[in-house]
């Protein structure tokens, strides 16, 4: 009876929506769902090391020239979709331009927001997600999220408008 009376309270129901909010279905069908989707999955695909060159090795990814695919190449080739593809040129302001900037926007618009890295050892999850903080141009999005968000709560701040950062230790 118990799972029953779960099953009948949940069954059907919607979730809880803001008043003028959309859901995310009704967002995609009509073509608006870049701005609607709750997650996004990215890839970037890193330029060939020295020592794989050294070892006679050779680039394996072509990127689709709409930016959403990878193309695996060689004996059994394989395309995979994702919702941004950064090529091995990619600079680490795109990276942020496209990614950290825009989770920002709705971390401050009360969403909670997350970057995940996932990847085999050497595949650039520590070079994309913090880089080199000593080189402007190559600091990660880690660095980059962290500095503008301090930025942004500085322009935000008035003497109504305060912002409470709790102190991690």
């Amino acid at each position: 009876a118990g799972a029953r009376a779960r099953r009948r309270a949940g069954a059907g129901s919607e979730p809880a929506r803001r008043p003028g909010r959309r859901s995310p279905v009704a967002a995609m069908a009509d073509g608006e769902a870049e701005d609607q989707t709750c997650v996004r999955v990215a890839v970037r695909c890193r330029p060939i090391s020295k020592k794989e060159i050294d070892e006679g090795g050779d680039s394996c990814v072509e990127i689709g020239k709409d930016g959403q695919t990878v193309n695996l190449v060689g004996e059994a080739s394989h395309t995979f979709a994702f919702d941004h593809v950064f090529g091995q040129q990619s600079q680490q302001a795109d990276v942020f331009k496209t990614l950290g900037s825009p989770l920002l926007d709705k971390a401050f618009e009360g969403y909670n927001a997350t970057i995940f890295a996932y990847g085999q050892t050497g595949s650039g999850k520590t070079h994309t997600m913090m880089g080199d903080r000593n080189n402007k141009a190559e600091r990660g999005l880690i660095p980059r999220i962290a500095d503008d968000l301090f930025q942004r709560v500085a322009d935000l701040t008035t003497d109504t408008r305060k912002f409470l950062i709790p102190r991690i230790a």
